[in-house]
């Protein structure tokens, strides 16, 4: 947006190498005071589990020992696995015979079926590191298709979810054995959750009973899809998009081409960012659909209203009559001082507004401010893009501040402790380097 608007006065354009040093000058020293003091300001919690517990929830899974397997020839001691943190070993299947707990020294061989009950978090922990291998083993409906599923999944973006058994659905007193969920529904059934008690059996010989919840997985479209299945209700917002570490090596070969490309000057930063967001999407590391539900409309419609509103301040002569007024201050003061009264005033002012409306109001009068001076405006440029970043006083003072604050149970009064403190230190770091930086 800085650079947009300084595109508009006709200056010249900003890399992000521009910003780099001045970026590290602020960034190094309040990285350490957040390190080393910030959590000795926090009140300490006593948990960060969410209100409703839902990390306690034991589903009833299991995992296919192959001859690929990471668990392969494991050693099972004091009925644990080390790799699968909050679960419990039900009994380990081996051909005929089971073994149940107290289970110890004993080594896991191709073909095993562990049993267990363990949390949905270290469910998806167990899909990152197995793969496919989380999965019931199902026999009855060995086919072409569940092949084709098999093979969508791997190359479209996986998504976990819960759904629940309706209570006129059809696949009640049924097993997974004979409703072949996989085969209607095109998703994969990992986890098996009654509420009543924790059941104890293979979770392919469970008849299914109203209330039930299944954990299952899916690309988008299958999982969308069950809003449409009357036998399961889908809870929507248990949706979650499980990471893909086949699509890594490309995404961070685009990204890192991108910012490479807009920091080299071989193009400019907007175009960069367009290219690379459409290569994500045409090389399939990103659905459309993902892609279009990053886009916070409320943001861009707020930035249009502040770009309208900073176009008024300049175009109606608001934006030098604020310079006029200040020069009557600044006139004898030296650049220095300037700077860091500038810098000041902006960090004051975006805890209040949101940093993209800061840059806005005040981007035009800082460089108006370097016009009446008869300066290069470089540095009140990026003093202003720095200082408008400088907003942890409030949690509307950015967008991260507010993701946060529910998570971790901060309080209004948690971030003005902190923030101010943090915001302080910027001030000095900037006063006694900053200004000496740009030549004043």
């Amino acid at each position: 947006i800085g650079a947009g608007i300084v595109s508009d006065f006709g200056g010249s354009s900003i890399g992000l190498l521009d910003m780099s040093m001045p970026a590290l000058i602020l960034a190094i020293p309040s990285l350490i005071f957040t390190l080393l003091v910030i959590p000795k300001l926090l009140p300490k919690q006593k948990s960060l589990k969410n209100p409703f517990a839902r990390d306690a929830r034991q589903f009833l899974a299991e995992i296919e020992i192959k001859a690929d397997s990471k668990l392969l020839d494991l050693k099972i001691e004091n009925n644990n696995i080390n790799e699968l943190n909050n679960s419990n070993i039900l009994f380990i299947q081996r051909g005929e015979h089971a073994f149940y707990p107290p289970i110890d020294n004993l080594s896991l061989k191709v073909g095993d079926v562990i049993v267990l009950g363990a949390t949905r978090k270290s469910l998806e922990e167990a899909i990152s590191k197995l793969g496919d291998q989380l999965q019931p083993q199902l026999t009855k409906d060995l086919n072409d298709d569940l092949d084709k599923i098999d093979k969508t999944l791997i190359k479209d973006s996986r998504v976990l979810a819960e759904v629940l058994v309706a209570p006129s659905s059809e696949m009640i007193g049924k097993d997974l054995e004979q409703i072949r969920f996989r085969n209607f529904t095109g998703c994969i059934v990992l986890g098996l959750l009654r509420r009543s008690r924790m059941l104890k059996d293979r979770v392919t010989e469970i008849p299914l009973l109203a209330g039930d919840v299944l954990l299952v997985q899916g690309t988008e479209e299958s999982i969308s899809n069950l809003k449409n299945n009357s036998d399961v209700v889908l809870i929507d917002w248990t949706r979650k998009y499980l990471p893909q570490r086949k699509k890594l090596f490309r995404s961070t070969m685009i990204f890192l081409t991108t910012i490479l490309a807009a920091a080299s000057g071989f193009i400019d930063l907007a175009t960069a960012s367009i290219l690379g967001a459409s290569a994500m999407v045409i090389t399939n590391a990103l659905s459309i659909n993902r892609a279009a539900n990053a886009i916070n409309r409320r943001l861009y419609i707020t930035i249009a209203s502040m770009l309208a509103y900073g176009a008024a301040l300049e175009s109606s002569g608001g934006a030098q009559l604020i310079v006029k007024n200040l020069m009557f201050l600044l006139n004898d003061k030296p650049i220095s001082f300037v700077l860091c009264s500038l810098f000041i005033l902006v960090t004051i002012f975006t805890n209040f507004l949101t940093n993209n409306a800061t840059v806005i109001i005040f981007m035009p009068i800082a460089i108006n401010i370097s016009y009446a001076f008869n300066v290069d405006p470089m540095a009140f440029i990026i003093t202003v893009i720095l200082a408008s970043n400088i907003s942890f006083c409030t949690p509307f003072g950015y967008q991260t501040n507010l993701l946060v604050m529910a998570p971790g149970h901060y309080k209004f009064h948690d971030y003005v402790k902190c923030g101010i403190p943090l915001t302080v230190l910027t001030w000095i770091i900037y006063i006694f380097f900053l200004p000496s930086y740009f030549g004043y």
